[in-house]
């Protein structure tokens, strides 16, 4: 089998947040007239997608998101937990605000291979408290889940990442932190990660508490002509079944790179023999799932966590001696 690592946008929209800053646009999805469907496109079309993927003859590394939130909607925690009982899944990642009870996760769990799946729980400060969202990753690390928490710093919730992070760290969990980004344009703000109208050291040291790729984030900004990894080890799907070497070449449109639909029956995922190939896209990588398979970061980092985005520094490779 070939091992891949594939990222998929599941089209389920309905989430119990609304959070002004949502990447996906939930306070304007909740304020349409009428009730918000649970599905964008429809479930049919989800689980086509996870029918293709336990088909697969590779080795598969899965991210799986939503628009919304994953424990809103049980048909798709049962295919999460169809995913992780399948042999060609090494593991699946799912994102979540880790709103979830206890008695709510037992159910989920039992239908799951929990040595399989992994939660990326990212802290919600208009929502959420610290205690809540530490107690939640808690529970799911304690049932046999791999957990990573994840904050996100804006300029008003400074003292709440904090206490995140002491309390994970009090806790052995796992965690990362980045900086908010100004979608749906919550703050009153000249960048689009509102943190930096603040260049004081407190608010910075927070936003990159636990990076693991620091300053390589720059290299995202212009990936063009740079050597990168997708298409040949890993490949995004699209909430529509669309697939694409990396979503930055599914947002910036570039159709002649489209590798086909995993709903058309006769599609068949052919990776690129190649390990590396220049990039053709115009505009920045817009998220770590993406750029980390830049030649220049890959080279430098392995993955030995269930997790997409929890790389570690390889030391013992000669080629990041510098």
């Amino acid at each position: 089998m070939t091992d891949l690592s594939i990222w998929y946008v599941s089209n389920l929209q309905r989430c119990n947040f609304t959070c002004s800053y949502c990447a996906s646009g939930q306070p304007v999805l909740q304020k349409r007239p009428g009730s918000l469907p649970t599905w964008a496109y429809g479930e049919d079309v989800h689980e086509r997608v996870v029918d293709w993927l336990v088909r697969q003859p590779h080795q598969i590394r899965m991210r799986m998101n939503s628009i919304g939130e994953p424990f809103v909607s049980t048909s798709y925690l049962d295919s999460v937990a169809r995913l992780t009982q399948s042999d060609n899944i090494s593991f699946v990642e799912i994102l979540t605000n880790g709103s979830f009870r206890p008695n709510q996760f037992d159910r989920f769990a039992e239908k799951c291979n929990l040595a399989k799946l992994s939660l990326w729980m990212t802290f919600h400060h208009e929502f959420c408290t610290p205690n809540e969202i530490i107690e939640a990753a808690a529970y799911a690390q304690k049932c046999g889940a791999f957990v990573v928490l994840h904050t996100i710093a804006f300029p008003d919730n400074l003292d709440a990442v904090e206490q995140v992070i002491t309390l994970a760290k009090a806790r052995d969990l796992k965690i990362t932190t980045g900086m908010g980004i100004n979608f749906n344009e919550a703050y009153e703000s000249t960048h689009v990660a509102p943190v930096l109208d603040q260049p004081n050291s407190r608010a910075l040291r927070l936003a990159n508490y636990n990076d693991p790729l620091g300053e390589l984030h720059q290299l995202s900004a212009k990936p063009r002509g740079q050597a990168c990894g997708a298409g040949h080890r890993y490949f995004f799907i699209s909430a529509k079944g669309d697939v694409f070497p990396c979503l930055t070449y599914y947002n910036s449109r570039l159709s002649e790179h489209r590798l086909g639909s995993v709903l058309d029956t006769d599609f068949t995922l052919t990776p690129r023999a190649a390990p590396y190939a220049p990039c053709v896209a115009t505009t920045r990588c817009t998220c770590p799932e993406d750029y980390q398979n830049l030649k220049a970061i890959n080279e430098r980092f392995t993955w030995p966590y269930p997790s997409f985005c929890l790389p570690v520094a390889d030391s013992s490779n000669e080629r990041c001696s510098a």
